[in-house]
C-alpha cells in the first residue's frame, strides 16, 4: 500500500512536466515565420514557377524585397530539393481570400536560396 501511495504522489509531477513540454513545443512551432522577402538577383527578379523545376513555366517574376508567404505543412516549410512552395502578391500587402485583389495572388515554387530571411 505504501508503494502505491508513493507512486501516486509522483503522478502530478509527471503530468506537470509533460504539459510543460507540450507547451514549449507548441511555442516553438508558433514561432515559425512564413513572411519572407525576395533576394536581389543579377536578373532583377526571381522566377515563381509552376513546379519545382527550372523547366517549369514561369508564373510570375518577383522583384527584390517583395514579400512572399511560405507554405507550411505540419509546421514545416513545403520543400522539394532546392525549391520552396510559396504565395506571392504583386502589391503592398497580400489580401485575404475573397478580398479585393485576392485574384492576383500567385502560388508556385521558387529557388530556396533566393528567398531571404523570414520574420
Amino acid at each position: 500500500m505504501k508503494i502505491v501511495a508513493s507512486v501516486l504522489m509522483f503522478i502530478p509531477i509527471i503530468l506537470a512536466v509533460a504539459f510543460a513540454s507540450l507547451a514549449l513545443a507548441s511555442a516553438a512551432r508558433a514561432e515559425t515565420f512564413t513572411a519572407c522577402s525576395v533576394k536581389p538577383t543579377k536578373d532583377g527578379f526571381v522566377a515563381l514557377r509552376a513546379r519545382p523545376s527550372h523547366d517549369a513555366p514561369v508564373v510570375a517574376k518577383m522583384l527584390p524585397e517583395q514579400i512572399v508567404v511560405l507554405d507550411l505543412k505540419n509546421y514545416n516549410y513545403v520543400r522539394s530539393g532546392g525549391w520552396i512552395s510559396l504565395s506571392w502578391f504583386p502589391g503592398e500587402a497580400m489580401p485575404n481570400p475573397g478580398e479585393d485583389g485576392s485574384d492576383k495572388i500567385r502560388r508556385g515554387w521558387a529557388s530556396y536560396e533566393l528567398i531571404d530571411d523570414c520574420g
